[in-house]
Order: C-alpha cells, then sequence, then structure tokens
C-alpha cells in the first residue's frame, strides 16, 4: 500500500485525455449508472430495513399490550389468593372455636340429669299375656298338650 499510485500508469486513466474522449464519456457513465444502481439498493434496502423496523415495534408493542394483561391477571390471582388464605383462616378460627368449646364442655362437669321416672312393677309372670302367642301358651299351658293342668 505504501506504492504510489502514480508509479502504476496502467490502472489508472491516462492523465492528459481530450476533453470529450469517448473513453471519458463511458467510463463517467458507468460510474455514474453505477452510482445509481447502489442509490437504488441501498433505498431499497433502507426501506426493506424501515418496514421491518416497523413490523418489529408493532410485534413489541403488542408483546408488551400482553404482557400488562398477563401482569394485570396475576395481580387479579393474586389478590383472589389472599382473599381465600383469608377466608381459610376465618374457617379455620371458626372450627378451632366450635372444636375447643366442645371440648370444654366436654372436661366440665356435665350438668346433673333429673332422675327417670319410677318404673311400675311388673306384673307377675301369670297376668301377662303376649297377644301374639300360640292359644295353648296364652292359656297358661307350657307342654303343648292343650289341656288344662288343674
Amino acid at each position: 500500500m505504501s506504492e504510489d499510485i502514480r508509479d502504476k500508469p496502467d490502472r489508472i486513466a491516462p492523465a492528459k485525455a481530450p476533453p470529450d474522449s469517448p473513453v471519458l464519456d463511458e467510463a463517467g457513465h458507468a460510474i455514474i449508472a453505477m452510482l445509481q444502481k447502489a442509490s437504488e439498493a441501498s433505498k431499497e434496502e433502507c426501506a426493506r430495513a424501515m418496514d421491518m423496523v416497523h413490523r418489529l415495534s408493532f410485534e413489541l408493542r403488542a408483546a408488551e399490550e400482553r404482557i400488562r394483561a398477563a401482569e394485570a391477571e396475576a395481580a387479579r390471582f393474586r389478590d383472589r389468593a389472599t382473599q381465600a388464605e383469608a377466608w381459610l383462616l376465618r374457617i379455620r378460627e371458626e372450627i378451632d372455636q366450635t372444636l375447643f368449646q366442645r371440648k370444654d364442655a366436654e372436661q366440665r362437669p356435665a350438668p346433673p340429669v333429673p332422675p327417670a321416672p319410677p318404673v311400675p312393677p311388673a306384673l307377675p309372670p301369670a297376668t301377662r299375656v303376649d297377644p301374639y302367642a300360640p292359644p295353648y301358651i296364652r292359656r297358661g299351658q307350657g307342654n303343648g298338650g292343650g289341656k288344662d293342668k288343674k
């Protein structure tokens, strides 16, 4: 690279070319055509890049909306879980109070039970009659003969 371009005359256009030379016109037109082609390619690439940026920007906004919706839903579920825990604690406290009251009642001596009413004396066996017993038993005969023992 330290070589000077002026040392290699075959690589560059001649230093003294006539002003209306067709070689210069062709080279100039070729350079301008290449610049226009590069400009158009650059514009197309820029347009493609801008389209992609717009599309990605739209997708980013949509993703941010979904994130906000998911965060709101998570907050709602967190609130519901907190409320459910509060209800469970309340239910547990009521159960504990009910069970402890029962245990306390069982540990305390029960109030005295009033005595039962007196039972009437039983009838003598001969006077008791079973209405469903067979007739020989109802008459007082247990041997099944059907006759009186008197």
